[in-house]
């Protein structure tokens, strides 16, 4: 059997045409596309992850000092400021800080967090029973708007 010169020379040469080369690194760029976009995403959720940890520690940390207090009748809001490793830098009633601070952000301090909580006095029916919200906002140095927030509350005895 005779083979015909054009495909004889194509089995011989071994060689890819230009169409199958370009089909084939479209296919891989748009699989290596895919991988690329799904580590972003993985990234993403392992920093709201932290974050969100973050404010719970900070969260049970605060209600921690609060429930250690003896006066809970003290009802006005205070802020505190964290930094990056959970220690605290400022506090409301330091003369370093102020209300512009906590709307503007904390940049000044290098913080990392806002800590705010406000205690609700036990009502006439159940003294022993306080109620706190805590706030937790980050990045502290972000303006308010552009700070994640999470927010608890819980009762203290």
């Amino acid at each position: 059997m005779k083979i015909p010169h054009a495909i004889s020379s194509r089995i011989t040469s071994g060689g890819f045409t230009l169409a199958e080369t370009v089909l084939s690194a479209t296919i891989a760029s748009s699989a290596l596309i895919t991988a690329l976009s799904l580590m972003v995403s993985g990234v993403s959720a392992t920093k709201d992850s932290h974050r969100e940890i973050a404010s719970v520690l900070l969260a049970r940390r605060v209600a921690g000092e609060i429930q250690r207090q003896a006066d809970r009748k003290n009802a006005s809001l205070h802020v505190q400021v964290y930094d990056v490793a959970q220690q605290p830098v400022a506090k409301t009633d330091n003369s370093g800080w102020s209300e512009a601070d906590y709307t503007k952000g904390a940049a000044q301090f290098q913080a990392s967090y806002l800590v705010s909580w406000q205690l609700t006095p036990p009502a006439a029916n159940e003294p022993q029973v306080a109620a706190v919200k805590i706030t937790v906002e980050t990045p502290a140095s972000a303006t308010r708007e552009n700070r994640h927030s999470y927010t608890y509350a819980t009762l203290l005895q």
